[in-house]
Parts: structure tokens; sequence; C-alpha cells
């Protein structure tokens, strides 16, 4: 499996996932639209991918969330215990534990 970035497409007037996509709609990036998703390696599947897809390892998902967090702020409660407690801004340290907690998430799947 490997991590890409993609955008959703309209098919028959509705906005899905394209169909390479196993599992997708991780981390969104409200500044171009695009999403973190799975899809075969190339050594897994005998069907074409676009030219363009960026192919991400864990430090690219990290460093794309850091990009994100620029302009759309990640948040956390400030008590984890408690969801209806405030929210911050999440650290650096914590964006990189959000996605080594998706990165574990999506491997099970």
């Amino acid at each position: 499996m490997q991590f890409v970035e993609y955008k959703q497409h309209l098919i028959n007037g509705k906005v899905v996932d394209p169909e390479w996509i196993l599992k997708g709609k991780f981390l969104y990036n409200p500044d171009d639209k695009t999403w973190i998703g799975i899809t075969y390696d190339e050594t897994e599947r005998d069907y074409y991918l676009p030219d363009g897809l960026i192919i991400l390892d864990r430090e690219g998902i990290i460093s794309r969330c850091r990009d994100i967090h620029v302009n759309n702020k990640y948040q956390i409660n400030t008590d984890l215990s408690d969801s209806t407690s405030t929210t911050r801004d999440m650290t650096d340290q914590e964006i990189e534990q959000m996605v080594d907690s998706i990165i574990r998430v999506i491997n099970d799947i």
C-alpha cells in the first residue's frame, strides 16, 4: 500500500473518491481541496494511476500537515478527558502523533 494525495472526482453529478483509492478522506487540505488516501503499490496493481499523483511517506504526510497548519490550525482539546473543554492549536509534536495515529488506523484496514 502507498499513501497518496488526491482530489475527488465528479462522476454522474456526485463528488466521490477515485475508484483507485482503497480508503480515503484523511487529512483534508482546504487550501487546495486535496485528501490523503491509500492505493495499491505499482507491484500490486495492473491499472493506471494519474501521472501527477503525489505519493507520500510518513515524513511527507507530516510535512504536508505542518504546511496545512500554517493557515488552517489543527486544534486539540485542552483537557483530553473532557470533549467540552476549550481548544488550542496543536504543537508540531502533536501533529506528528496525530499523523502516526492515522497511519496506524489506515494500516489496520
